[in-house]
C-alpha cells in the first residue's frame, strides 16, 4: 500500500480531520504539531522529547516524561505491555492500583552500592512476599515491617554464609512438640567429626581483644536460669546429657547423666574419659576433705579464676587399702628417710605385695629421734645389742642412778670386781645429742674406782678407747676414767651420739 501526500488543514478551523490514509489526526496546540488520534499509537508518531499518552492514546505535553494516563471511565485502560518476538507479554504496567507483573527478573544493575526498594505512604508500611503456582494461590511467606521480618515457612540458608548482625530471638514455637533452633546434617554425611560440617554449632574466633571468646549464655527473667543438652536416638525419648542451673538456694550447680547402669555396673564398660559424678564417687570412690591455698589466676582472659593447692586432705570415713592383682607397692607414703634425708620424695613406709606371701610393712625413717619411733627389725636388734647384759656378778648404775652424768638419753654402765680387786667395766653412752669431749657417762661408786696413786704419789688412770655404735663404725672416742670415779670423754672422732666401749683396771693401791 502506498500513502499518498496530504495537506493538514488550518488548525485554528479545524483542529481534527481524518487523511485519505484513514488515520485521524488532531491538532497538539502546546507542541505545535498533529498528532494521531487512537489507542493503538506507534512509538514512532511519539515526540521524543517525550510527552502524555491519554487512554485515548493523545500526547498531551512534551515534558520529558512519558506517562500513560488511565481514561476515566475505564480502569482497564493506560496500560503498559512489552512483549517478546512471540507476541506474549512480559512485562505489564497497570494504572489501577499501580500494578506490574513480570515473567523474568527484577535486576538493579547500576553502578551505585546501595539498591533500595522503598514502602511508604502509609503510617505502618508493610512489604510482602507470595509465591504460588498461580496468582490465586500465592500465599505470602515473609512479610518486612518497621518493627519485625516475619517469616512463615522454613528459612533456609544453602551453598553461602548467613551473618546476623544482630540480636536474634527465637520464640517458642507455636507446637510444642518442635525444636526452637534445629541443626541438621541432610546435605552432608562425609566430613570429619571435627570439621565444621552440619549438625555442629561452631563458634569461630578471631584476632583482636576478646575475639578468642566465646560462649553459650543463659539468661533471662528467671530467677533460677538452666541450661541442659539433651541426645535421641530414633524410637526412644530424650536422655538428658548436661545441665547446667542456678538456683538461690545452692547456686551454681553442674549436672550429668552419664549411663551408669543399675547400681553402676555399666561403668566398667565406658571409656576412661566419662566424668564421674558426687553420686558415682559417694558409691565408688573416696570423698575427702582438703585444705587448700588459693593464688589469683594471671591469665587475663580467666581473671575470675585461681590457682588452687591442697596443703592436707583428710578422710572423712574409715578406708581400706584392698591387695592389688601384681607385686608392687600396695601403699606407699612419701618423706626424707635415713638413706635419703634432703629427698621428700623418698619412700619412707610402704606396705609391699609378693602376691604369693603375705604383705610386709617396711619403714626406713628414723628410728632414734623419738621414744615413740616406729623400730625395724635392724634398729630392734641394735637395741637389743646395745643393752645387753654381760653373764656374771655384777652391780650396774643406770638411768634412775645417774650421778654425775651429763647425757641426756639412756646409757649403761656394767662392772663387775673379782677378789684381786679387778674392775671390768662396760659402758654404752647415748646422748640426744652428738657427743662431744668433756660430756660425763657417770660417777662409779667408791668401791669401783681406780687406784688413787702408788708410793710415789702417780695415780693410776684408765683410758679407754669406744666406737661408735651406730650407722659408721669407723667414728672412735676415749674416755678416761678419773680417781674420783668419773668416765670422762677426752677425745670424739666424728659426729655420732652413741658409743660403746669395755676396760679392765684395778681398785688396789700398791702403796
Amino acid at each position: 500500500m502506498t500513502s499518498s501526500a496530504f495537506i493538514f488543514p488550518d488548525p485554528a478551523v479545524t483542529p481534527e480531520f481524518t487523511a485519505t490514509n484513514g488515520i485521524t489526526y488532531i491538532y497538539d496546540s502546546v507542541d505545535s504539531k498533529w498528532i494521531v488520534k487512537n489507542s493503538g499509537i506507534n512509538i514512532q508518531y511519539i515526540p521524543t522529547t517525550g510527552g502524555t499518552i491519554n487512554a485515548d492514546g493523545g500526547v498531551q505535553s512534551s515534558s520529558g516524561n512519558l506517562i500513560i494516563q488511565q481514561g476515566s471511565e475505564d480502569d482497564q485502560t493506560g496500560r503498559l505491555y512489552l512483549k517478546g518476538s512471540d507476541n506474549v507479554t512480559n512485562i505489564s504496567m497497570y494504572s489501577a492500583g499501580g500494578g506490574i507483573d513480570m515473567k523474568g527478573n527484577l535486576s538493579f544493575n547500576s553502578t551505585n552500592s546501595i539498591k533500595n526498594i522503598r514502602a511508604y505512604g502509609a503510617s505502618s508500611p508493610i512489604l510482602k512476599f507470595l509465591t504460588g503456582a498461580s496468582a490465586s494461590t500465592a500465599v505470602e511467606r515473609m512479610s518486612i515491617s518497621s518493627s519485625a521480618v516475619t517469616v512463615g515457612t522454613d528459612l533456609a540458608v544453602s551453598g553461602a554464609t548467613a551473618a546476623l548482625n544482630s540480636q536474634v530471638t527465637i520464640e517458642a514455637p507455636s507446637d510444642s512438640s518442635e525444636p526452637g533452633l534445629a541443626i541438621k546434617t541432610t546435605n552432608n554425611t562425609t566430613t570429619l567429626w571435627n570439621a565444621t560440617q552440619p549438625g555442629h554449632l561452631q563458634f569461630e574466633t578471631t584476632a583482636g581483644n576478646n575475639g578468642g571468646t566465646c560462649g553459650i549464655q543463659v539468661q533471662g527473667e528467671s530467677g533460677n536460669p538452666s541450661f541442659t543438652m539433651t541426645v535421641g536416638a530414633p524410637g526412644y525419648s530424650l536422655d538428658r546429657v548436661f545441665t547446667y542451673s542456678y538456683s538461690s538456694t545452692y547456686g551454681k550447680r553442674v549436672y550429668i547423666y552419664p549411663d551408669w547402669g543399675q547400681g553402676y555396673n555399666n561403668a566398667v564398660n565406658l571409656p576412661d574419659a566419662t566424668p564421674v559424678t558426687l553420686g558415682y564417687l559417694r558409691n565408688q570412690g573416696l570423698i575427702t576433705q582438703a585444705f587448700t591455698s588459693v593464688i589469683p589466676s594471671n591469665d587475663p582472659d580467666d581473671a575470675d579464676d585461681s590457682i588452687t593447692t591442697q596443703t592436707s586432705v583428710s578422710v572423712g570415713a574409715q578406708m581400706q587399702l584392698d591387695g592389688r592383682l601384681t607385686t608392687g607397692r600396695g601403699f606407699s607414703l612419701s618423706g626424707c628417710t635415713i638413706d635419703q634425708p634432703v629427698n621428700t620424695s623418698a619412700i619412707c613406709l610402704q606396705l609391699y605385695h609378693e602376691i604369693t606371701a603375705p604383705a610386709q610393712l617396711l619403714y626406713k625413717g628414723d628410728t632414734t629421734s623419738e621414744n615413740e619411733c616406729v623400730q625395724t627389725k635392724a634398729s630392734t636388734e641394735a637395741l637389743i645389742t646395745n643393752k645387753a647384759v654381760t653373764p656374771g656378778i655384777k652391780e650396774f648404775q643406770n638411768k634412775a642412778n645417774n650421778t654425775g652424768s651429763t647425757l641426756q638419753e639412756y646409757f649403761l654402765v656394767e662392772y663387775i670386781k673379782n677378789s684381786d680387786n679387778i674392775v671390768q667395766l662396760m659402758v654404752s653412752a647415748k646422748n640426744n645429742n652428738n657427743i662431744v669431749v668433756g660430756d660425763v657417762v657417770c660417777i662409779l661408786p667408791t668401791a669401783f674406782r681406780p687406784a688413787s696413786s702408788d708410793n710415789a704419789g702417780n695415780g693410776y688412770i684408765p683410758v679407754f678407747t669406744l666406737v661408735n655404735n651406730g650407722s659408721n663404725p669407723t667414728f672412735t672416742a676415749q674416755c678416761v676414767i678419773k680417781t674420783d670415779g668419773s668416765i670422762v670423754f677426752i677425745n670424739v672422732g666424728g659426729n655420732s651420739a652413741n658409743f660403746y666401749g669395755q676396760c679392765v683396771f684395778t681398785t688396789h693401791n700398791p702403796g
